[in-house]
């Protein structure tokens, strides 16, 4: 069992590198001062959806008897409360990567999710923007916020919800126009 937990881990640390790798590159090759009017996702996003179809893919391989893809949910974007967005904010800051010992098919995906969204947190924070960087950007954080959002359970989505809201509050405070 603890080779096995071992395995698991690795697999979640590999993801998690694969798809960050990906989002560093996009997140540094721009040049957010000087972005074009967003007008849709950019294609460095979208090369993350087969990293993210292969995952559940290979989850649903792992643990067969618990199978599930995407759902189609609703937004991510609710109208909340402020201190409801704050608490969901708190609560993804909290978040550990690893929450529980017993690994399944959501404690792995969560882990990976969990370290993807505050990987993107963190090169977030290195970049300086102006107001079509910051729109760009907070549109592509959407979509890979809503990927990731579907893909959890329900009891889950108010940490991937957090995680969004703390993107775009630090890429506010990155971007000099808003």
């Amino acid at each position: 069992k603890i080779e096995l937990n071992k395995n698991l881990v690795n697999y979640s640390e590999f993801y998690y590198e694969e798809l960050l790798g990906i989002l560093k590159k996009y997140l540094h090759q721009n040049n957010w001062l000087y972005v074009k009017e967003a007008k849709e996702i950019s294609p460095d996003i979208e090369k993350t959806v087969p990293v993210f179809k292969r995952i559940l893919l290979e989850l649903s391989i792992l643990f067969p008897d618990l199978k599930r893809g995407i759902v189609k949910k609703n937004s991510v974007i609710k109208f909340k409360s402020p201190l409801d967005i704050d608490m969901e904010r708190i609560l993804a800051k909290k978040s550990h990567h690893f929450e529980k010992n017993d690994l399944n098919r959501n404690s792995l995906l969560l882990s990976i999710l969990k370290s993807l969204l505050k990987g993107i947190i963190e090169h977030i924070r290195k970049n300086r923007l102006d107001r079509n960087g910051f729109q760009q950007l907070q549109v592509d954080m959407y979509f890979i916020v809503q990927l990731c959002y579907e893909m959890v359970a329900i009891d889950d989505e108010s940490l991937i919800i957090g995680f969004y809201f703390e993107m775009i509050q630090n890429a506010g405070e990155m971007c000099a126009e808003v």
